[in-house]
């Protein structure tokens, strides 16, 4: 999947695509002969719309020489796939050069971010034929003894192929073989049914091989395949012993029909319904719960009347707890419908009971045997509120303190009233009564009073959205889960900045996720610290100041930058910068008046950064800088450090290690301090004076005695 991954490249790079504005997931390949490659997605469909009740699609699959944001990258084959599951056929690729291969998705607006998928990529071979599947015979009721065998081949190879020998052997008998004369071209399919027909007139079990036969052949992985012929006394759904079984609910099937059905049942038997004179189609449902069911049929119409040139209706549903000619059977609903389309509402249902449901018609002298008809069949409860999901707000820019809007629907057979409604972001739960009352089928758009807070640019917020009813006895759908990004907006590049109107300035809880890597150590600053997503704030000082800069409670390692000019523009000058495992800080950091700065906060590792971010005016921009005037000595040191001329006041002084890890702390208010520091390993580290507020942080050599 490339949900937690983040959008690397975008359409301005080497395919050009828009189906590359989502997440990014890349391979890397070098091959080592030049080989051709197939490259095939399954199960890649994008994000599921909870409005559409179904996947956006749009998937992109991208092969490039080079990083897709490299300039000199090449774009060697691209496959955008509007309903998902892009395939790549034929992908030239040379010895010894690395390609990248990424999947990605077209981002519409922030609704299509990712998708999940499978990947299959194979070498593609100059010669290559394959069987994809038997067409017939399946499996079926009352099969004949003349069966026509009909297989599906493809041309996986680069080559046209002609006179391809095809073959299909039935287990105990010898094999038949045929010969296709037609030209495949490369990546067609073909479908060739044999001239030889099969016997499968006995009841049972019949196993079939099919292969393709060519002496060029490169690849026979994929020359056979096996299948499996049931022939039935009996169809599935002919009657209570061959029924229809439904294992779970909800269950929804199409295009059905009565018309190869027997008329297994009469208008004598279960329900003694004329409705039941026609051909039947017999379900079987063990319940999994003490149940109230809903029954929909729909395209249950009857048989087609030439001569009203209409459909005769008249189509039954049945529930009986054994099969209808049972004398014990009891008749536990039924829906006689001349117009056909029976509905069966609040049909009660016993846990751990058997019940068969039969759908059939009224044959009226033989002229309405049969009907076709969809089916659909799930429980329902006398009281049911369900959490369909948000209406607002949808992911975007700039997003702030938000009225959550959540829609839910009553799937219960009584009105529900007073009742809960909730929404829950992290640590905060909110919760609303409501007091109206929601009719049967009807849908409820909430709006909630109380706000909620979406203002950090470029997190993602998972929304749980849920209603509470004490009568509800339903509790499956009572919540649903729905993900809001505040997409990245000031603080994305040096054009759309995060503009710091003046110091002091705090700001917490930001991340550099769904930001991009605009700038790195090709840049003003050269360093490797400035490699992944950036977060970049702007700063003018009104007068010549001096400034502490403070990136505090990280996820990671992390850097920070002040530039004069944007990073990636050649005039642009590198006035400071610091790199740290964690927590960093810029001390006195001088900014000239009426002059323009960015602060770029970024990592070496961390595409998602999380940080806090503050900026202060240091005292020595108003006063005697007493940084410059503290002494630390020796240096290095073996087991005493000595410092010197500290301020007036409470002095708190820090030992940690490159790391961020703190060997030694202490406060005192002299003016000079002996630090002994015999304990700590030889190495570098930090050396940190909190005056009040003001930092200054200096580094350490100690040795070994």
């Amino acid at each position: 999947s490339t949900e937690s991954f983040t959008s690397e490249y975008d359409a301005n790079d080497a395919c050009g695509s828009s189906y590359m504005t989502g997440n990014d997931y890349v391979f890397t390949y070098t091959p080592g002969t030049d080989q051709y490659v197939s490259i095939k997605l399954y199960n890649a469909e994008g994000v599921f719309n909870m409005l559409t009740m179904d996947n956006i699609g749009q998937v992109g699959l991208f092969v490039t020489e080079g990083c897709p944001d490299d300039p000199t990258s090449v774009c060697v084959a691209k496959n955008e796939a509007q309903e998902g599951n892009p395939v790549l056929d034929g992908v030239l690729l040379s010895a010894g050069v690395q390609y990248f291969i990424v999947v990605s998705t077209n981002d519409l607006f922030g609704q299509n971010s990712y998708t999940e998928f499978s990947i299959q990529i194979a070498e593609t071979y100059q010669c290559d034929a394959g069987v994809v599947e038997f067409i017939s015979p399946k499996s079926g009721y009352e099969l004949s003894s003349m069966e026509p065998v009909s297989i599906r081949v493809k041309n996986y190879g680069l080559d046209t192929l002609t006179n391809l020998n095809v073959a299909y052997t039935l287990v105990g008998n010898s094999p038949v073989v045929e010969t296709i004369t037609d030209s495949i071209l490369p990546g067609q399919t073909y479908d060739h049914t044999f001239t030889y027909m099969v016997d499968l007139s006995d009841f049972g079990t019949y196993t079939f091989t099919a292969t393709t036969q060519l002496a060029c052949d490169q690849s026979l992985v994929n020359n056979n395949s096996i299948q499996t012929v049931i022939n039935s006394e009996f169809p599935e759904g002919s009657n209570c012993q061959h029924a229809h079984n439904i294992t779970t609910l909800p269950y929804t099937e199409t295009g059905l029909s009565t018309a190869a059905m027997p008329n297994s049942y009469s208008v004598t038997d279960g329900c003694n319904s004329i409705y039941m004179g026609g051909n039947d189609y017999v379900f079987s449902y063990t319940a999994e719960d003490n149940l109230n069911l809903m029954i929909t049929l729909s395209n249950a119409q009857g048989s087609f009347s030439v001569a009203t040139m209409d459909y005769l209706g008249m189509v039954g549903v049945f529930v009986l707890d054994a099969c209808p000619d049972d004398t014990t059977a009891n008749c536990i609903a039924s829906a006689e419908s001349q117009g056909g389309n029976p509905v069966l509402e609040n049909v009660n249902v016993q846990f751990g009971e058997t019940y068969y449901i039969v759908v059939s018609t009224s044959d009226l002298l033989g002229q309405n045997s049969y009907t076709d008809f969809d089916i659909d069949i799930r429980a329902v409860y006398t009281n049911d509120m369900e959490a369909l999901g948000i209406v607002s707000p949808s992911s975007g820019s700039d997003l702030g303190q938000e009225t959550i809007v959540g829609r839910f629907v009553n799937n219960g057979v009584y009105p529900a009233v007073n009742f809960d409604l909730g929404f829950e972001i992290g640590d905060s739960v909110i919760m609303e009564y409501y007091t109206d009352t929601v009719q049967p089928g009807d849908t409820l758009e909430y709006s909630f009073v109380s706000l909620a807070d979406l203002s950090v640019p470029g997190r993602i917020y998972d929304i749980r959205l849920f209603v509470q009813y004490t009568l509800d006895v339903n509790a499956s759908n009572n919540s649903i889960i729905v993900s809001v990004q505040n997409l990245p907006g000031a603080g994305a590049s040096c054009d759309n900045y995060y503009d710091i109107q003046s110091v002091p300035f705090e700001i917490t809880g930001l991340t550099t996720f769904g930001f991009v890597n605009d700038y790195n150590e090709a840049d003003v600053c050269n360093s490797e610290y400035m490699n992944k997503n950036d977060f970049v704030f702007r700063y003018m000082a009104t007068s010549s100041n001096m400034v502490n800069i403070f990136v505090s409670n990280t996820n990671g390692p992390a850097g920070i930058f002040v530039t004069k000019g944007c990073p990636d523009i050649l005039s642009s000058q590198c006035v400071d910068y610091e790199e740290s495992a964690g927590d960093v800080m810029l001390d006195s950091v001088s900014l000239n008046a009426w002059t323009i700065y960015y602060f770029i906060v970024s990592s070496n590792t961390l595409d998602t950064l999380n940080f806090d971010f503050s900026i202060i005016e240091t005292a020595a921009s108003v006063q005697d800088r007493w940084i410059d005037k503290v002494e630390v000595f020796p240096v290095p040191a073996k087991d005493i450090l000595y410092v010197n001329n500290l301020p007036a006041g409470i002095k708190k002084i820090t030992i940690n290690d490159l790391t961020g890890r703190i060997f030694y702390t202490n406060e005192t208010d002299s003016k000079d301090t002996k630090l002994q520091v015999e304990s700590l390993g030889a190495g570098v580290y930090n050396l940190t004076i909190d005056a009040q507020g003001e930092f200054l942080v200096k580094k350490i050599t100690i040795i070994n005695p």
